[in-house]
């Protein structure tokens, strides 16, 4: 076997390892179906290389063989861009379909003296599966670095870049930003511990993943809070509405010994301005103070007057 032929294998192979050691050892992965497919690829890719790496060892020169060898990792790139299809940006489902045909025609291409353009021995496709492969683990990583483990939502990584991309826009466009808090975090916490104060917080994801649409940007923005944002097409009110009626629902329906609330604060964001996305973003955080303190107050209010109630005064 040539020198180069020999390196081709060997480099593939150390980098499909790598990736996969590198992958099951990460503890950040969210999403165990997505990780279980990448991984199973991975091995049945090791696999085929290993025999095709071996066969070419044993001195095999059948040329149809060779032509199936090469073959098959055309048909795995092909599963891999598939099988994760929604991570990809529209220029990969462009160049790899691109590229594999040109690899494929220069196969089965001849010159004048009757060799192929690229020769099936030296196994170019192998390192070509192996680099989209390394791309394919570098944007799961990247995508698994801007999403919230606890919900499944965006994180507030994430949240920033996409209202910063919003107020980069040219074109004037309505946005409605609204922020979600969970209301007494602190109370369930305290009272309950703090495992059962994410159990909260997940429970608060569950039901405002069920009542947004899939176009809607939603990220956890913070310990309990959570940001929606979605064309200004739906008010504010509504959708408040339904998610306090959802959580309304799933508070009937739990057998918590605390109710869950939320605190709510939004407005519209006009691209094609110059106003600060953070500066939008303090003006909502205010509200929302405001909006705390006067409920706390009349909460407080209605607990104190409670006993007077008992002993027959006045509320």
């Amino acid at each position: 076997m040539r020198p180069d032929v020999l390196n081709t294998f060997l480099g593939s192979i150390l980098v499909i390892i790598l990736i996969y050691v590198e992958y099951v050892n990460s503890r950040y992965s969210s999403d165990r179906v997505q990780k279980k497919r990448f991984c199973y690829l991975l091995i049945i890719t090791f696999i085929i290389l290993l025999a095709d790496f071996v066969y070419s060892l044993s001195g095999g020169i059948s040329y149809g063989i060779h032509m199936v060898l090469n073959f098959i990792p055309v048909l795995l790139t092909v599963c891999v861009l598939l099988m994760f299809s929604r991570i990809f940006k529209v220029i990969t489902f462009i160049a790899v379909p691109l590229l594999l045909v040109l690899f494929m025609v220069g196969v089965c291409a001849h010159t004048s003296s009757g060799d192929s353009i690229i020769s099936v021995y030296a196994k170019p496709i192998w390192p070509f599966l192996a680099a989209f492969l390394l791309y394919t683990y570098f944007i799961i990583v990247q995508k698994e670095t801007r999403i919230d483990n606890l919900t499944g939502f965006e994180n507030r990584y994430s949240f920033n870049e996409f209202v910063n991309g919003l107020s980069r826009r040219k074109a004037s466009e309505s946005w409605l930003i609204l922020i979600i808090d969970m209301d007494r975090t602190r109370d369930i916490n305290n009272n309950y511990g703090h495992l059962e104060g994410d159990n909260a917080i997940r429970s608060l994801a569950a039901v405002i993943k069920n009542c947004v649409r899939k176009t809607d940007f939603v990220a956890r923005y913070g310990g309990d809070e959570f940001a929606l944002v979605t064309k200004s097409e739906t008010s504010a009110d509504v959708i408040i509405k339904d998610i306090k009626e959802e959580l309304s629902r799933y508070n009937e329906k739990s057998r918590k010994p605390y109710k869950i609330g939320i605190i709510c604060g939004s407005d519209i964001y006009k691209t094609g301005t110059n106003r600060q996305v953070e500066e939008f973003i303090n003006h909502i955080d205010s509200m929302m103070h405001d909006q705390k303190q006067e409920h706390r107050r009349t909460s407080d209010e209605q607990t104190a007057s409670r006993p007077q109630a008992a002993a027959g005064g006045t509320v």
